[in-house]
């Protein structure tokens, strides 16, 4: 539960409490209930056994529906973030010599991690991170962002960056983008990695397109559920909430 959450409850049980013993009845504030609890902290109460279970009933329903409404907390800790993703590449995520490359070419692309001063970064406005990201879906955005984010203590999270850039995008599926918007093909998401490894002169490439299909295509398919394509808000999703 977040932390306004159970303030929430707190505040609800402290005041249904204080009715019936009064303020020296308060519920201090370092021990606050449980929902568990809540039978026999009504139980000690000198009412009717009715009494008590609606009263009861009526807090856990607060309860409830408080840890229910409560939004998850999203916080964006770059020195933690930093810390996790190095020690996670080459660990638990195994990584072909191509993907190294792709990666290198954004953590280290001032526009991209915003390496000038005071900025927070545009990931997605560059295509080896767009490349590296969705070249392996245990890779992705999460881990992306996580090592640029060594390079700059400002970038945002992923969640908060800027969305991908629609011309980076026309550059994947052509000039289709412009007319009517068309998904990515498993084609274009090929050509996209390979003419991204060019452009940046990579020597590297993927061990095998059967590989890279199982592995980068085909598991963004399975987190999109958009069939054998993947659409532009589809994709920027991903790279924003994955």
């Amino acid at each position: 539960m977040s932390r306004k959450a159970r303030k929430h409850v707190e505040c609800a049980l402290g005041i249904t409490y204080m009715r019936v013993h009064g303020e020296a009845g308060r519920i201090p504030h370092s021990t606050p209930p449980s929902s568990t609890s809540l039978l026999t902290l009504f139980a000690q109460l000198t009412l009717p056994f009715p009494l008590v279970m609606k009263l009861a009933l009526a807090v856990s329903t607060v309860f409830a529906a408080v840890v229910l409404a409560a939004p998850t907390e999203q916080v964006c800790d770059n020195g933690l973030n930093c810390y996790a993703s190095v020690h996670e590449w080459g660990g638990v995520i195994q990584y072909e010599p191509y993907q190294g490359n792709l990666m290198d070419a954004c953590r280290y692309n001032d526009g991209a991690v915003g390496g000038i001063i005071g900025g927070t970064g545009n990931l997605w406005g560059y295509k080896a991170c767009v490349a590296v990201a969705i070249s392996d879906t245990k890779i992705g955005p999460v881990t992306v962002q996580g090592l640029a984010s060594c390079e700059n203590q400002n970038l945002t999270c992923e969640w908060e960056e800027p969305n991908l850039d629609f011309n980076l995008y026309a550059s994947i599926v052509g000039e289709c983008a412009w007319d009517n918007g068309c998904p990515i093909t498993q084609q274009n998401y090929i050509d996209f990695i390979y003419g991204t490894l060019s452009e940046i002169g990579s020597s590297d490439w993927p061990s095998s397109v059967d590989t890279l299909l199982e592995n980068g295509w085909r598991a963004l398919l399975d987190w999109a559920k958009t069939g054998d394509t993947i659409p532009y808000q589809n994709l920027n999703d991903y790279l924003h909430y994955s």
